[in-house]
């Protein structure tokens, strides 16, 4: 398995900057489904939908509106609305169709071909064509490293036309992962070529073919947008969408709650500021933030299998949910999003089983206690330091209980809280015993960045090897038809269930907030807080 792939990760080891809370807000009844809405002792009539209004958005002041150019995630994130996929995730986190009537994959699974719906039309009227999508392929290929949507193209090694509505995609390496690889915005060529650099008049000025259509730009001002009658996705309610540039959280979460703002996304949110839902609607999402402990291979003792499993069967995670983000928050034994597909037939095994962990730590020989209470094997006592980021109080608060927890059976931890440099540092020298981090993880479901043993150092901190798993990675990301697929991915999975690598705890929730003259149902998720943007209404009394 070759290391590049392991860049089609977005990776981010969670420090507390990924985790600052914002300003307390006061909000959120939840549409109770009988046509009302709850606020404090009030209900509220919802009405009907209907056509016309102008929603208010805000974002940061863009460098540039070119989809393939563009570094930011929260401009990404507005241009949802102008720009579409190839393919999109659905709710199983599966890649399906979007502007592709059909897909075929080859026989050996080394070339997908693509064909795109009928009557497909960019906002200037011009059709959608098989070179648009070759164009936009070879504009992110050349694109800087860090543009937002670099990654999806790594494994695709070059792209042919077989007619003007189908194209051939040609991969690396086969598996069933490639079709992710179309998660990326189409641009038009004949109005982006040549003009690509963020100097251009394109670069603020885009053409897109998705449900709003590009008006108006006033740097660090404002960006309009007009509701795209020719769009075929639905009806569009909403005539209009104003992006409003506010520089940071805490000035967005403030307009928002001066209702200047209609819709606030905050990346991650600290629950405990967030508990008392009175006001406005509420959209919960279960985000690619991935929380889990690692444990340090070199160390002679959790290189024990039976220690990591006893050491999971002590910690109660859903009372740690419940506790320090307020039930937002959803509990997995494997690396993958609870939602996704390929992990359909994965059950949690360790909740909590006090009395199966001390077995553990018998069997294992650990069966004395000390005066204090820790469980002893000679002259050694079963302690272990664990390594977190002194700057995230939640992540404090969370090592404190996993400290607490595991000394009801025996087991000490010594909480090492450093600052981020002295986090890093650690993590590549291997001094810690045990670790509590996380992942932002990428919806390319590919586990090899933290497990493989040619992985990165950098990603592989835990200097975990074994020949077995990294059988199963390579089978898992090799397949290429959904049922060798599911097969593959059950036994990698179950096998990252057993061995415990990771320990994992919980998938972070986050939400999307619509203030009180919106309604209708988004449906958010991390890479696209505006999915199903069109359903959404306004109060027009």
């Amino acid at each position: 398995m070759k290391t590049t792939r392991n860049l089609l990760i977005v990776i981010l080891l969670v420090i507390s900057l990924a985790f600052v809370g914002c300003q307390e807000n006061d909000i959120i009844g939840e549409d109770n489904g009988n046509g009302t809405q709850d606020e404090g002792d009030n209900r509220v009539e919802i009405p009907d939908p209907d056509f016309g209004g102008t929603i208010q958005l805000s974002i940061t002041n863009p460098e540039t509106l070119n989809p393939i150019q563009n570094k930011d995630r929260d401009i990404d994130q507005f241009l949802q609305l102008v720009y579409e996929p190839l393919f999109v995730l659905n709710e199983e986190e599966k890649p399906v169709p979007n502007l592709i009537e059909t897909y075929t994959i080859s026989d050996s699974g080394t070339y997908i071909d693509i064909k795109l719906k009928e009557n497909l039309h960019w906002h200037d009227g011009e059709p959608i064509v098989a070179g648009d999508i070759i164009f936009t392929y070879e504009a992110l290929r050349a694109a800087d490293l860090d543009v937002v949507y670099k990654k999806c193209v790594e494994n695709i090694a070059r792209m042919s036309k077989l007619d003007e509505d189908e194209v051939r995609v040609y991969f690396n390496q086969e598996s069933i992962l490639n079709v992710y690889a179309f998660l990326f915005p189409i641009i038009p060529e004949h109005y982006y070529e040549g003009n690509l650099n963020n100097d251009s008049n394109a670069s603020m000025s885009p053409v897109g073919s998705g449900m709003y259509q590009f008006d108006a730009f006033v740097s660090n001002n404002s960006i309009e947008l007009s509701r795209n009658d020719n769009w075929l996705g639905g009806d569009i309610y909403i005539d209009k969408v104003i992006g409003n540039v506010i520089h940071d959280n805490d000035a967005k979460a403030e307009s928002f709650k001066q209702n200047l703002t209609h819709v606030f996304n905050p990346s991650i949110l600290n629950w405990q500021n967030y508990s008392d839902r009175e006001k406005i609607k509420t959209m919960t999402y279960t985000t690619y933030y991935y929380d889990f402990i690692g444990f340090n291979f070199d160390n002679n003792v959790l290189d024990n299998q039976g220690i990591r499993q006893a050491i999971a069967f002590a910690i109660d995670r859903e009372a740690i949910v419940n506790t320090l983000y307020v039930g937002n928050g959803v509990v997995s034994d494997v690396p993958l999003h609870p939602n996704s597909w390929l992990g359909e037939s994965i059950d949690n095994h360790y909740a909590l089983d006090v009395e199966e962990a001390s077995n553990l730590l018998e069997q294992n020989g650990w069966s004395e206690k000390n005066e204090e209470g820790i469980l002893t094997s000679g002259a050694s006592t079963l302690s272990f330091d664990l390594l977190v980021n002194q700057n995230d109080s939640i992540k404090l608060e969370l090592a404190n209980l996993i400290e607490e927890q595991l000394h009801d059976i025996g087991i000490e931890i010594i909480v090492n809280p450093v600052d981020y440099e002295s986090y890093q540092n650690a993590l590549m020298e291997g001094n810690y015993d045990m670790v509590l981090g996380a992942w932002k993880l990428s919806p390319i479901p590919d586990l090899s960045f933290a497990f493989h043993s040619d992985s990165n150092p950098q990603y592989n901190f835990i200097n975990y090897s074994d020949p077995q798993m990294d059988s199963l990675l390579n089978n898992a990301y090799r397949s290429f038809n959904e049922e060798d697929a599911l097969t593959a991915y059950d036994e990698l999975l179950s096998y990252i269930q057993t061995e415990l690598p990771y320990f994992s705890l919980f998938f972070n929730d986050s939400a999307t907030f619509l203030g009180q003259d919106v309604f209708g149902e988004l449906k958010p998720n991390t890479y696209n807080v505006y999915k199903d943007f069109n359903h959404l209404y306004m109060n027009l009394d």
